[in-house]
C-alpha cells in the first residue's frame, strides 16, 4: 500500500543537504510551505543548528548524515534525506529561517 505524505503548513521539506569541505554551513535545497504557498529555495544554516534540528527529529540517523556529508573525498557533498531516513524530512519553518535572520542582523 502506498502512502501519501502531505507537507505540514509553515514547514520546510528538505530535498537535499549540500556541504562544501571546510565550510561551517550547510545549504538546504528545499520547498517552503508558507501561508498555503510553496516556495523553492536554498537556505544556508550552520552545521550546529541543523544537527540540533536533526537530533530532535531523527536522532538515530545523525551518524549516517555525518558519514555521507563529511567522510568523502569529494569537495562538495550532496545528500538526500529520503535516501537515509526513507521518508521526507519536514522541518519547522521558524527553526530554519530564524538563524538566517540572525545572520542578517550581524552582517
Amino acid at each position: 500500500m502506498n502512502t501519501l505524505q502531505i507537507q505540514p503548513l509553515n514547514s520546510v521539506k528538505v530535498n537535499f543537504i549540500i556541504h562544501e569541505k571546510g565550510d561551517e554551513f550547510f545549504l538546504l535545497n528545499c520547498v517552503c510551505n508558507r501561508n498555503n504557498k510553496e516556495y523553492f529555495s536554498n537556505i544556508p544554516i550552520s552545521c550546529n543548528a541543523f544537527y540540533k534540528i536533526l537530533n530532535l527529529l531523527v536522532p538515530n540517523f545523525i551518524d549516517q548524515f555525518s558519514n555521507k556529508l563529511f567522510n568523502s573525498e569529494f569537495p562538495i557533498n550532496e545528500v538526500s534525506p529520503k535516501e537515509i531516513i526513507k521518508t521526507d524530512l519536514y522541518v519547522d519553518f521558524n527553526d530554519v529561517v530564524q538563524p538566517v535572520e540572525m545572520m542578517k542582523i550581524c552582517a
